[in-house]
C-alpha cells in the first residue's frame, strides 16, 4: 500500500494503523508512509535514504526484538 494514508488526519491515520493490525494473523502487508501512528502498529519497519548522491542508506529495525541493522550500500 503505497501512502494509502496520505491524506487521512491524526486520528484516521490511527483509526487506520490499528484496523491494519487486526488484520495481520493471516495477511502481510507492505506499507509505504510517512506518518508516525502507522509506523508504530509495525513488526518491522525499513526505511532507505539517499542522503548522498550515489550512496543509498538501508535501515532494518524489528520492533518486537529491537534489533536494529544499518547497511549502505553504493
Amino acid at each position: 500500500m503505497d501512502e494509502i494514508d496520505a491524506a487521512l488526519n491524526e486520528a484516521n491515520v490511527e483509526h487506520y494503523a490499528r484496523y491494519m493490525r487486526t488484520l495481520t494473523e493471516n495477511t502481510q502487508f507492505i506499507a509505504v508512509t510517512l506518518h508516525r501512528a502507522t509506523m508504530e502498529e509495525v513488526n518491522v519497519l525499513y526505511d532507505v535514504t539517499m542522503q548522498e548522491k550515489g550512496m543509498t542508506t538501508a535501515l532494518f529495525l524489528e520492533l518486537a526484538t529491537s534489533i536494529l541493522r544499518l547497511n549502505k550500500y553504493p
